[in-house]
C-alpha cells in the first residue's frame, strides 16, 4: 500500500500526508488508520474500502497487475480475481512493445554471433547484470551490434514468458558526426546528459510529469520508480561524447528489472564489458561478398585480398 500511495504522490506532485487525508475523508477513516494499514499493524476489512484503495493506486498511481495481486492477497476482499481482471486485464497476447529504434543498418550482420548471445544472456532477468557496455574502436560495428540486439529483443518479445517481456525499448544517441563509407556527416545528438534520457522516457512513454517537477532529485525519484515498476531496455549510443557524472550515477543505480546497453570507444566502470574486435579473415571475406551482392559488384580474389589487407578487418572500412 505504501508503494501505491507514494506512486500517486510522486505522479501528482502532492505530499503523502495530504494524500492520506484526502483518501481518509473519501473512505471515512482517520489518517492514523491509513498509517496502520501501511505499516501492516491492521488491514481494511470491507470490500468498499479495499476497492477504493486499489482503484486509486492502479488508476492514479499506475500500479500494475503484479502489485494489485500482491495487495489483495493480504486482504479479505470477496471477489479478488474480478477486481484484478477489471483494473489490470491480463491479455496473454503480448501488449505492443513501444520503442523508438532506428532501422537496422544492415540486411544481415556478418559475424558477431558469439557477442550477440553473450549480450542477450546478460539481458535475461535471471542475470544480475544491469548495464552492458559494447566497446571497441571507431568503425568496428558497436552501433550496428547494439541495434541488432535491440531489434532481436523486439522481434522475440511476444514469444517470451509474460514475466520476461519488455515494456519498452528506448534508443538515444550522443553522436554528432555519423561515420559513413563516403565520409563524415554531421548529425543532431538526441542526448547529451542524463536529462536527455529522462526526456526520451517522458516522450516515448507519455510521462510529462517528469518535466513538471522542480528539481533533479524529484525527476530521479519518478524515473527510478517507473524503471523499477516496468521492464525497460535503455540503449545509449556513443557514450564517449557525454561528459556527465550524474549519468554514471544513474547507470550505476539503474533499478531492476530495467537494463541498459551502452556503446562507447572506452570501457566504463559501471557496466560489464563486451569488446568488439576487427573481423577475422574468413568473416571479413564473407562481408565483402555480401556487400558485392548488395551493390551489384564483381571483385576478383586478388582484389578482395588487397581490400582485406588494407582495411585490416574493420567492417566500416570494408
Amino acid at each position: 500500500l505504501t508503494r501505491g500511495l507514494k506512486s500517486i504522490a510522486g505522479l501528482e506532485k502532492i505530499e503523502l500526508t495530504d494524500l492520506q487525508h484526502e483518501l481518509g475523508k473519501d473512505i471515512g477513516v482517520s489518517v492514523w488508520t491509513i498509517y496502520k494499514w501501511r505499516k501492516g499493524t491492521s488491514t481494511p476489512n470491507d470490500d468498499r474500502t479495499i476497492s477504493m484503495l486499489a482503484r486509486a493506486c492502479v488508476q492514479r498511481g499506475r500500479m500494475d497487475r503484479k502489485w494489485l495481486v500482491s495487495l489483495l492477497q493480504h486482504t479479505i476482499y470477496s471477489q479478488k480475481q474480478v477486481l484484478i481482471d477489471e483494473l489490470c486485464p491480463n491479455t496473454e497476447a503480448a501488449v505492443a512493445l513501444v520503442h523508438n529504434l532506428p532501422r537496422r543498418q544492415h540486411t544481415r550482420l556478418i559475424g558477431r554471433e558469439e557477442e550477440l548471445e553473450l549480450i542477450k544472456n546478460f539481458l535475461s532477468p535471471r542475470h544480475r547484470v544491469g548495464v552492458v557496455c559494447i566497446s571497441g574502436g571507431g568503425g568496428v560495428g558497436k552501433t550496428a551490434r547494439a541495434l541488432e540486439v535491440a531489434h532481436s529483443c523486439l522481434e522475440e518479445n511476444a514469444s517470451q514468458p509474460a514475466a520476461e517481456r519488455l515494456d519498452a525499448i528506448i534508443w538515444v544517441t550522443a553522436k554528432n558526426v555519423e561515420l559513413l563509407p563516403a565520409g563524415q556527416v554531421e548529425r543532431q545528438p538526441t542526448f547529451t546528459d542524463v536529462d536527455g534520457i529522462y526526456r526520451a522516457i517522458a516522450d516515448l512513454l507519455d510521462l510529462p510529469v517528469i518535466f513538471r517537477t522542480a528539481t533533479r532529485g524529484e525527476k530521479n525519484i519518478i524515473v527510478n520508480h517507473f524503471l523499477a515498476e516496468k521492464k525497460v531496455l535503455l540503449m545509449l549510443d556513443n557514450l564517449e561524447e557525454v561528459d556527465d557524472q550524474e549519468l554514471m550515477v544513474f547507470l550505476r543505480d539503474l533499478p531492476a528489472p530495467s537494463k541498459a546497453i551502452v556503446t562507447t570507444r572506452h570501457r566504463i566502470d559501471v557496466a560489464v564489458p563486451v569488446y568488439l574486435h576487427t573481423l577475422d579473415e574468413a568473416t571479413a571475406h564473407e562481408l565483402v561478398h555480401l556487400e558485392c551482392e548488395r551493390h551489384n559488384l564483381v571483385m576478383t580474389e586478388a582484389q578482395i585480398k588487397t581490400l582485406l589487407r588494407r582495411t585490416g578487418g574493420l567492417p566500416l572500412a570494408i
